[in-house]
Order: structure tokens, then sequence, then C-alpha cells
């Protein structure tokens, strides 16, 4: 995660299925050094569990892929401007 510690970032997005790890894990490790930026998690495969899970863990959007672009942008700036 170097860019992380050498960047200022508005906002994140993750994708909950990634190689070898889980968007999950990579937001835990995000939270453990960086509490305020806003992230959102995606997924073509969206499945209760793992909205509950990323919800547990502090997560607040979730979107199914495909999205449209434009929701996108309209869900990062909200969050963006909470924060």
């Amino acid at each position: 995660m170097p860019l992380l510690f050498a960047n200022q970032f508005d906002a994140l997005l993750l994708d909950n299925w990634m190689p070898g790890t889980s968007g999950l894990d990579i937001y835990k490790q995000i939270r453990a050094i960086d509490k305020d930026t806003p992230i959102i998690f995606c997924s073509v495969a969206v499945t209760p569990a793992d909205i509950a899970a990323t919800k547990t863990a502090g997560a607040r959007d979730y979107l199914e892929k495909p999205f449209d672009p434009d929701h996108l942008l309209a869900v990062m700036r909200s969050r963006i401007k909470r924060s």
C-alpha cells in the first residue's frame, strides 16, 4: 500500500473480490492507518453476507457491478461531502 502512504485521496473504491485477498481485508488494513478517507465497495458477486460483513467493519456503501458511472460519482461525491 505504498500509494496510500505517499498520497492523500478524496475517496477509495475497493472491489470486494480480488486475486489472493478481499476488499474487506484491504479495507481493514487501510482503516488501521486511515480512519477518515471514504471507502466504497463494489463487486459483481454481491451477497447479503458480503454486504453485512463490510457494514459490520464500518463500510457505508456497496455497489453492485455493473453500475452506472454517474451513480458511482454521486455516491463518491456524497461520501466526500460527509467526510
